[in-house]
């Protein structure tokens, strides 16, 4: 599978795990080239309010 193609897998939201048995990667780190986020993903991630840290 080349790269690209693998690139769009990332951006159809296809889980990791199903991206790295498609282009046989063993390890995430080398199959995380093809997962980048893209803006409006990042933006659903600004939206969702961090957790509410705890003090002493």
């Amino acid at each position: 599978m080349s790269e690209p193609a693998a690139a769009h897998l990332g951006e159809a939201e296809v889980p990791l795990r199903l991206i790295m048995g498609r282009t046989r990667r063993k390890n995430p780190r080398t199959a995380m080239r093809h997962v980048e986020p893209g803006p409006e993903e990042i933006a659903e991630v600004t939206e969702v309010p961090a957790p509410h840290r705890r003090t002493r």
